[in-house]
């Protein structure tokens, strides 16, 4: 069987030593929340965990619980909730690729496309059901179960507005923002925040919240400015990808306002070659969009930098810094 009880967590733990035996315990935990009758669908939902799964949202939660902790144990509690906002974090994703009809996640055929729309579905509610029950058993407090159930409200929200705005050429730079706020930065928000409130530290929750917030922004924007810069055998991910779907992202809005028409041509004309990608990136290049991009992202860092310097220095003030540092700074 492929859940086999793997524990590997990515290496790119093994320099934060306290945060990967963490992580163990937080993906035994999620193997053991996915329950899902049919076996074939229940093995592929747990590749998207075992297959080079990162964990950033709950090593961001982990780490910001141990500075507030002093360096001390993180109870049942405080792991189960940090394991569910990777579920829920999967469970967009696995929903993502029905909307976007992605033929890969992570490296391996996606759900969708290996067993169909319908199956993906049920997979994707399968789990936000499994969210909300831990939700239920592990959230401490009435106050902290609105908190999360209310940041799932923002996510679909981001996602709605975005479906609003697909193939738009007419979206504003405000649009943009909601999204990606929607999107990814109130997940990281909340990542941090529960960081804060399940270690026992309520007053300091907002301000982590606020710092998630800032850092998921710039995490983001910086995603989206490789969507357009990188190379393609260099990139993951698919280049030009959001550009092809129509999900237009700030380099491209940016650039809309001097070269909207020839945008629009390469759009209309639907080939995506190597060659339309090389378009595309020359527009944003001389239009400035993507030092536009860049400057603001880096706006963002700057003010999570800013958040972070003013927690209590010791080892996980260190090893947040050196995250935040791999996640703004990464080239794929």
């Amino acid at each position: 069987m492929l859940e086999g009880n793997r524990m590997e967590i990515n290496t790119m733990w093994n320099e934060f030593p306290e945060i990967k035996e963490e992580l163990k315990r937080c993906k035994k935990f999620m193997i053991e929340s996915i329950n899902i009758p049919n076996k074939a669908v229940r093995e592929e939902v747990l590749k998207l965990i075992n297959v080079d799964a990162k964990f950033i949202r709950p090593a961001l939660m982990i780490t910001i619980g141990k500075m507030y902790a002093g360096g001390g144990d993180l109870d049942d509690d405080f792991i189960k909730i940090a394991a569910t906002l990777e579920l829920l974090h999967m469970a967009t994703l696995i929903h993502d690729d029905i909307v976007d009809d992605s033929p890969k996640r992570r490296g391996v055929e996606s759900l969708q496309s290996k067993m169909g729309k319908d199956v993906a579905v049920y997979a994707g509610d399968y789990m936000l059901s499994s969210v909300f029950s831990n939700v239920i058993e592990h959230a401490k407090t009435m106050e902290n179960i609105k908190k999360i159930t209310r940041t799932v409200n923002t996510i679909l929200s981001g996602e709605l507005i975005q479906m609003e705005h697909r193939n738009s050429f007419s979206i504003e730079e405000d649009d943009y923002y909601k999204i990606i706020r929607g999107k990814t930065a109130v997940m990281i928000a909340l990542s941090c925040y529960e960081g804060a409130y399940m270690s026992g530290n309520k007053e300091d929750a907002e301000v982590a919240w606020e710092f998630g917030e800032y850092v998921g922004m710039a995490f983001q924007l910086r995603d989206d400015i490789l969507d357009v810069t990188a190379e393609a055998r260099e990139s993951k991910k698919p280049v030009n990808q959001d550009f092809k779907e129509g999900n237009f992202t700030l380099p491209v809005i940016e650039a809309m306002k001097e070269y909207s028409d020839d945008l629009k041509r390469i759009k209309k004309e639907n080939i995506y070659s190597e060659e339309a990608n090389k378009k595309v990136r020359d527009i944003l290049e001389k239009s400035g969009a993507i030092s536009y991009s860049q400057d603001i992202s880096r706006e963002y860092s700057e003010k999570a930098i800013k958040i972070l310097n003013d927690f209590e220095n010791g080892l996980f003030k260190k090893y947040l810094n050196q995250l935040v540092c791999k996640l703004l700074n990464r080239s794929n």
